[in-house]
């Protein structure tokens, strides 16, 4: 089963493959689903149903339409994963459920474009605009406005140091801004119900 009812962003893990900011654009696309009720990362995977949802290909060849330099790419994978035979357990992003493995198919897709399992890191706008086409918006917070300045020019100071804390990407999706990630010290989260404080 590809996925199982529908896809859910508390399913999705990350194992050895170091692309944190990939699965966080994952558990965005999966969160905009579950919240918006809208096909998002499910209508990117074929063979589909008559419903629009991704289904088992009993040949194992499957089709996942990424988007890269500004077009729709249709990149051809197979369902061969890495495995670990001692562990017996899958070495890529997966999903908890052990009845579905979207997640994984996705991945490969993105590496197989990006040098391989072999991911030497990314960017999550970059990540997430290949996943749904959507141009986001880096959002900038610092201690004062030189400091978000240079944070654009440079992630780094003269000494090394992150001039930056926090970075926001913003998507405007259906006449509304959608907070979606936070970038801190290199490292990607999602964002989860933000509030007003």
């Amino acid at each position: 089963m590809i996925v199982n009812n529908a896809v859910s962003s508390a399913r999705i893990t990350q194992d050895l493959v170091s692309d944190c900011s990939f699965v966080c654009s994952l558990c965005i696309t999966s969160a905009f689903e579950e919240k918006f009720h809208k096909q998002l990362i499910t209508k990117v995977i074929f063979p589909q149903n008559s419903y629009n949802l991704p289904i088992h290909n009993a040949y194992g060849k499957y089709i996942v339409k990424l988007f890269i330099n500004g077009v729709p790419r249709k990149v051809v994978i197979d369902d061969r994963l890495p495995f670990d035979p001692v562990h017996q357990k899958l070495l890529c992003s997966c999903s908890k459920d052990p009845t579905e493995f979207w997640v994984s198919l996705v991945e490969k897709a993105y590496m197989k474009l990006n040098v391989g399992y072999d991911f030497p890191g990314s960017n999550s706008g970059i990540d997430l605009y290949a996943l749904t086409g959507w141009i986001p918006e880096q959002i900038w917070f610092s201690e004062d406005a030189a400091q978000a300045a240079a944070a654009k020019k440079s992630s780094r100071n003269s000494k090394g140091r992150n001039v930056f804390n926090i970075v926001l990407l913003v998507v405007y999706v259906s006449d509304v801004y959608v907070c979606l990630l936070c970038m801190y010290r290199s490292q990607a989260f999602r964002v989860t119900g933000p509030q007003t404080v």
